[in-house]
């Protein structure tokens, strides 16, 4: 078995504009806007993803996606090499909110559980039905899965 060899050949970089997020809005309202289908609890995610910032804010965001299945380590280099972050949960839902009917699984990597657990947040759909969920931040993740960033001013 030849071991997969990660190259920025396999990327493919989509700098998409400017997105406004509301760090104050309840989970409750942003996951009602987005369209989550409510596979985790608000009242959980409350509890377990930390607010990363306050107020309301622009920031100017960025798609990544890979023609091959990527460790999350490596998805957060390509990131950084282009001036860019992971997304927060704030990020990713107030993305979801002007785009409801994209298709594709969107990860917000900079949304970690507070517990310590190491999972990330996922939004994508199942039988055109979004919905929201956690899973393991070392994960490698299949190709076409697209990951939320924010790029640095």
């Amino acid at each position: 078995m030849q071991a997969t060899t990660f190259q920025p050949s396999n990327m493919v970089f989509h700098g998409i504009g400017q997105l406004e997020v509301n760090y104050d809005l309840p989970w409750v309202n942003a996951l009602a806007a987005a369209r989550g289908d409510g596979r985790i609890d608000p009242e959980i995610l409350d509890l377990k993803l930390p607010v990363t910032d306050k107020g309301k804010k622009k920031v100017s965001i960025a798609l990544f996606e890979f023609n091959i299945k990527v460790p999350s380590l490596w998805v957060e280099q390509q990131m950084d090499e282009k001036n860019c972050r992971p997304a927060s949960h704030e990020e990713i839902l107030a993305y979801c909110t002007l785009h409801p009917k994209r298709r594709k699984a969107l990860i917000a990597l900079n949304a970690k559980w507070k517990s310590g657990t190491s999972y990330v947040l996922v939004i994508g759909n199942r039988g055109g039905v979004r919905f929201i969920h956690g899973q393991y931040a070392l994960s490698n993740f299949p190709p076409e899965t697209q990951f939320l960033a924010v790029k640095f001013d």
